[in-house]
């Protein structure tokens, strides 16, 4: 595998730099000079390129926007390893780590960096720019730390939602959630570009099932986009795959009603009907309280915390409609 550096401010990168329409059957590392930290250290952006053995769409994929989320900067890695450019159409462009100086500088406070999500900026707004300018972006991301969720695609808020929700199909999650706020994936959406959140696994933990789930998935959605030279897997075809995911429209939290110990009684991905119990937290003065679902929904995650305050969060549901 070739390693390069670029002397030019991260800003200036485009497409054309990278060299994503030389369809070299080749796999290339650049590292790309985004600034300096305010203890004068360089900050650099590190970005794998595979160009494939003839044109086709540039797929970008980010992991790691934010401090705790080592799994999705495994998963990005990864997939450079496995992804063979002789079978590959066109280019992926993966970036590990969309935010280099969170992670450099985090340790655990609630999950972020000092207990803030320190994102930098003009790192993330400089890689936003390279995306938009692909045919197709998944952006990886963990849940916060201590909440458990089974694979899950946030796709925007558009008026035609189908090119959102067959790739989440073709990533095989059990759920989509649609996104109504500001980001990448909603301005991809103005810009009629498919786009996409794979969120899997838990913030500050590596579980390596999980990534090898995660990476199996992000390949599939890079063949769904028509990335792989096996004529079967070009076109968009989603006929081989079995994955109807739920679209949830709405969430709703449910928090403890007591502190103590809780015991689930339920799984992430299940469906409860309303007044299904959750969980049953074991106080210290031995008694049980007990959390149950409010309305019919289906269970996006829960709290992997051994011991729940008052009006800690137990779970996240979903609902089908508002």
């Amino acid at each position: 595998m070739i390693m390069d550096s670029f002397n030019i401010p991260l800003e200036q990168l485009n497409l054309e730099v990278l060299g994503v329409t030389n369809y070299t059957k080749k796999k290339v590392w650049y590292t790309v000079k985004a600034g300096v930290s305010g203890d004068d250290c360089e900050v650099p952006v590190t970005i794998g390129v595979v160009r494939g053995c003839q044109s086709g769409p540039t797929i970008y994929v980010g992991g790691a926007a934010h401090s705790d989320e080592i799994g999705g900067a495994e998963v990005a890695s990864r997939l450079v390893e496995i992804l063979k450019p002789e079978k590959l159409t066109g280019t992926v462009i993966v970036v590990p780590l969309q935010d280099p100086l969170a992670i450099r500088y985090s340790y655990w406070s609630g999950g972020r960096l000092d207990g803030v999500d320190r994102h930098t900026d003009w790192v993330h707004e400089a890689l936003s720019r390279l995306a938009l300018k692909c045919s197709a972006i998944i952006d990886i991301h963990c849940p916060s730390f201590f909440n458990i969720y089974k694979p899950t695609a946030y796709v925007p808020v558009a008026e035609n939602m189908k090119p959102y929700i067959s790739l989440a199909r073709a990533l095989s999650v059990r759920f989509t959630i649609e996104f109504k706020g500001e980001g990448l994936i909603q301005e991809a959406a103005r810009n009629k570009i498919p786009a996409v959140i794979y969120e899997f696994g838990e913030g500050g933990r590596r579980n390596s099932k999980d990534v090898r789930l995660a990476v199996k998935a992000i390949e599939r959605a890079i063949a769904y986009l028509g990335n792989n030279c096996k004529e079967e897997c070009r076109s968009g075809e989603l006929s081989k795959l079995k994955v109807e995911p739920i679209h949830i429209v709405k969430t709703i939290p449910v928090y403890a009603c007591a502190s103590g110990f809780p015991e689930y009684m339920v799984a992430p991905g299940e469906q409860l009907r309303a007044g299904a119990i959750i969980s049953e937290i074991n106080s210290i003065r031995r008694a049980r309280c007990r959390v149950v679902a409010p309305a019919d929904s289906w269970l996006l995650n829960t709290s992997s915390k051994p011991y729940l305050n008052l009006r800690d969060r137990v779970a996240l549901l979903g609902l089908l409609e508002n």
